[in-house]
């Protein structure tokens, strides 16, 4: 079997696999599934077929598929043309694609109160 490489820290879940509870992760997380729960990693990535239900936080997230209830994007957030989002959303820089749905609050935080995480005001 070949070995692959897996930067430390990093986390995939695959598609078909439902995960619930509590997730950190100190590097990069991707999310082909179904995650419940909150969330935390450096950088956050949802696949087109992946889906994150609960609070996420992290420096940098990139949707492109289905994300639900709080997220907080401490440096940049990226909304996908596939993407749909519902909830409240926190950034400090935010890129959406034309075709991305957003149902909720979208709410923009300065750079002091991003570099806070969850000492910033309350979600």
């Amino acid at each position: 079997m070949q070995q692959v490489q897996v930067p430390e820290g990093s986390l995939t879940i695959g598609q078909g696999v439902c995960i619930n509870g509590k997730v950190e992760a100190p590097g990069r997380l991707e999310v082909h599934g179904l995650l419940e729960g909150e969330v935390e990693a450096d950088e956050i990535l949802i696949g087109t077929q992946g889906r994150v239900e609960g609070r996420m936080t992290a420096r940098i997230i990139e949707v492109s598929g289905g994300a639900g209830e709080a997220i907080v994007a401490r440096e940049s957030i990226k909304i996908r043309s596939t993407a749909s989002v519902r909830g409240q959303v926190r950034y400090s820089s935010i890129e959406i694609e034309a075709g991305a749905e957003i149902r909720g609050s979208v709410e923009r935080i300065d750079a002091s109160a991003s570099e806070l995480g969850e000492s910033a005001a309350p979600i």
